[in-house]
């Protein structure tokens, strides 16, 4: 009888390490470097016994100019083609001289704090506080999954543009909160373009109304200062709390 539990205690023993090593969960990421002159695809999967996310994000669009107080800048955008939602995107800017010589690096983060899929949201990174003239520079990006969905049911309408007296790029226009609760911290995300679907810069502003209401609307005004452009299109986004 001693015998057959002995050999009963053991099976048991052994059929419980088997499921705990089948559970285990393994985290990764890749990323990569672009040049100057192309996009960068960034890769972070988390493979699990039951499920795999891929995520993929994608500079577009860059150009590079140097603002009017002497910092190096760089524009673009950053698509989610992947099919989750994705927040804390960081893209990272690594410069060089004609020797290909580091000379600094920046970082920034997008300006939509969350890219749901097939959406691309702009960037702008800056040198400063180091005053530097690279011959080129690559970039790389990065995020993280989320559930969060981002407020729903808000809409920029009724938007007009044109350069003011000081030569700025001003758009106006109204938010419009369809939803049914209030919107706090509306933020309005202008990407501008030129004739070639380059990004040339990007600016942002808060709604007049710091509390749109269920169904009301608030006026904006978002000027491209502190840089002088004319651009050929541009996109509005807006996102709230």
């Amino acid at each position: 009888m001693k015998r057959v539990l002995l050999i009963f205690v053991v099976l048991v023993i052994v059929l419980l390490s088997s499921c705990s090593a089948s559970a285990t969960t393994q985290n990764y990421i890749t990323t990569g470097l672009s040049n100057t002159s192309s996009t960068l695809t960034s890769v972070h999967t988390s493979v699990s016994s039951t499920t795999q996310i891929q995520i993929k994000l994608t500079i577009m669009g860059t150009t590079s100019y140097t603002d009017e107080s002497g910092y190096f800048n760089v524009v673009g955008e950053v698509l989610n083609s992947g099919g989750s939602n994705i927040k804390d995107v960081m893209v990272v800017a690594t410069f060089y001289d004609g020797s290909n010589k580091v000379i600094g690096t920046a970082f920034t983060y997008t300006e939509l704090d969350i890219i749901p899929a097939n959406i691309s949201a702009p960037f702008d990174i800056l040198t400063y506080p180091n005053k530097i003239q690279p011959a080129s520079y690559k970039l790389a990006v990065q995020g993280n999954v989320t559930g969060i969905q981002p407020f729903a049911g808000l809409s920029t309408n009724n938007s007009s543009a044109s350069i003011d007296g000081s030569g700025y790029f001003d758009i106006v226009g109204e938010v419009d909160n369809a939803s049914t609760q209030p919107a706090n911290a509306v933020k309005v995300i202008a990407t501008y373009y030129d004739s070639s679907n380059n990004v040339i810069g990007m600016g942002f502003t808060y709604t007049t109304i710091d509390v749109i209401e269920a169904g009301n609307i608030s006026p904006f005004d978002l000027t491209s200062y502190p840089l002088k452009i004319n651009p050929s299109t541009y996109k509005l986004q807006v996102q709230g709390q």
